[in-house]
């Protein structure tokens, strides 16, 4: 059995979280590179460029892509991987991860 000190706790943490939740005020928009829905938005340099993946454009796996600061997107895909940017310096150069659709193991990749 919970003692009463114990159920006031809880009771005064609920409702400070549920104060502190209404008063946030946040706004969520749902991301898309030229109209495809971004699934990673995985990082981003001091430049304003940003890189991720999306939906493959044949419907199969994932592109990559990336958003430059001006707002161009550029994509890229490799056949039978899912294409997976993990980030990108400064100078523009891109590390990541492809990963095999069929199974097998990752391989890493540097696209600049």
């Amino acid at each position: 059995m919970i003692s009463r000190l114990t159920a006031s706790m809880i009771l005064f943490a609920c409702v400070m979280f549920a104060s502190r939740s209404a008063s946030a005020s946040y706004h969520y928009e749902r991301l898309t590179a030229d109209g495809r829905s971004i699934r990673y938005l995985l990082d981003s340099n001091d430049q304003g460029d940003t890189v991720g993946s999306v939906p493959g454009a044949a419907g199969v796996g994932l592109d990559g892509f990336k958003r430059s600061a001006d707002g161009s997107t550029s994509f890229w895909s490799t056949p039978d991987y899912l294409v997976y940017p993990t980030a990108i310096n400064n100078a523009g150069t891109i590390l990541g991860v492809n990963i095999p659709l069929a199974g097998g193991l990752p391989e890493g990749f540097m696209r600049s």
